[in-house]
């Protein structure tokens, strides 16, 4: 390994993100995985990777500096891409139940009606 990030690229793989996740959101009890969470993300991912792969980092002579931040890089999109994805599919499940579909066809007849734009020119004629 000859750099920091190639370093990263190893040491911080989905496999490793998702203990971390599980650990941090799933197994802490959090009710709402976002973007609020990475800190702890990130706090696991670097104990972890330091407690495995200290004496990688050593025998290659990497800088500890330049590798947590390669790691928290690497982490940091990961838990990103994670959320995001998570979001989506508590947005999916909420508008295939049905409150949500009701929830989407309100919206939907409010755009096929013009929505606020139309009521607040009618508002505006009426005025004038």
């Amino acid at each position: 390994l000859a750099s920091a990030k190639e370093f990263a690229e190893y040491a911080v793989p989905p496999a490793r993100c998702e203990q971390g996740w599980d650990e941090v959101i799933d197994k802490a009890g959090v009710a709402d995985a976002s973007m609020a969470n990475l800190g702890p993300f990130l706090r696991w991912i670097m104990a972890d990777v330091e407690k495995e792969e200290l004496d990688t980092i050593m025998t290659n002579g990497l800088p500890v500096k330049a590798v947590k931040h390669a790691v928290t890089a690497v982490a940091r999109e990961w838990f990103a891409a994670k959320v995001e994805a998570v979001e989506a599919a508590r947005v999916a499940a909420y508008l295939a139940s049905s409150e949500g579909a009701v929830v989407a066809a309100t919206a939907t007849n409010v755009a096929a009606a013009g929505g606020d734009d139309a009521a607040s020119e009618g508002k505006r004629s009426s005025v004038e």
